[in-house]
């Protein structure tokens, strides 16, 4: 019996862990093609106006260093914080600007953008349910000896800001 009981909570936290490593790649996979969307953004704000190179400078920088950070972790999560705080406000400053708001590739890279940030969302919450449901499966009395054999921890949950 409690070999049985052994090769099923070992099972169980081997798929629990699984689901939310897929669904966290899925999410990796939308933010990088946000990411890659940035220096088309940047420069199609750049061809427009040059007082925002503050903006634009540290938008760079902060896509530069978020994609270096490719695990999920609280430095994670704050990096793609700031970067769609930035990506918000040059959307907002595109809109204000005449010319740029009516240049049609301002207009499908606000569009992608937005559509990759609902993608990212839904995929995160998916990610956190999967991650509730993990770190409830490993405070569980009986799972308890194989998470502390294992090495299994509490994981993070992530949330996108819009």
């Amino acid at each position: 019996m409690l070999l049985l009981w052994g090769f099923f909570a070992r099972g169980y936290l081997m798929e629990a862990k699984k689901r939310f490593t897929e669904q966290w790649q899925a999410i990796v996979a939308g933010l990088n093609k946000r990411h890659d969307l940035m220096p088309n953004l940047v420069e199609t704000v750049r061809m427009y106006t040059n007082n925002q190179e503050e903006i634009l400078g540290e938008l760079i920088k902060v896509r530069q260093r978020t994609m270096r950070l490719p695990r999920l972790d609280a430095e994670k999560i704050e990096w793609e914080h700031k970067l769609s705080q930035l990506v918000n406000r040059l959307i907002d400053f595109g809109r204000t600007m005449q010319d740029l708001s009516m240049d049609t590739n301002f207009l499908e890279l606000r569009k992608e953008i937005a559509d990759l940030e609902e993608i990212v969302a839904n995929n995160t919450e998916h990610y956190n349910e999967m991650v509730r449901a993990y770190n409830e499966l490993i405070v569980e009395i009986w799972m308890k000896p194989w998470v502390k054999i294992l090495g299994y921890k509490p994981k993070n949950i992530f949330e996108m800001e819009k």
